[in-house]
């Protein structure tokens, strides 16, 4: 019985597992795209003084980017059925 019970548990808490995977790396990119919002909101403001914000919104999208594709890469190769749910930041140009 021990083990039927075991076996059960796993059974139940692999697809729980898996979503975790998702909402990880759906997380990180969440993260990511909110700065650059805040990056975008910075540049459009006429004041030139705010160079150190931006650099700093830079920052913090390069480390969420960073986060969410080593995550997804990771989440990968653990679990071959991991669906692909990391996109890269799209910038306009």
């Amino acid at each position: 019985m021990r083990a039927r019970s075991q076996k059960n548990r796993w059974e139940e808490e692999l697809p729980r597992s898996e979503q975790e995977m998702i909402w990880t790396t759906l997380y990180f990119m969440h993260q990511r795209d909110a700065w650059y919002d805040r990056l975008v909101q910075l540049c459009g403001n006429p004041e030139g003084q705010l160079r150190g914000h931006e650099a700093y919104c830079e920052e913090r999208i390069s480390h969420w980017e960073e986060f969410a594709r080593v995550a997804a890469f990771q989440f990968r190769s653990a679990n071959p059925d991991y669906p692909d749910v990391w996109r890269p930041i799209l910038t306009p140009s």
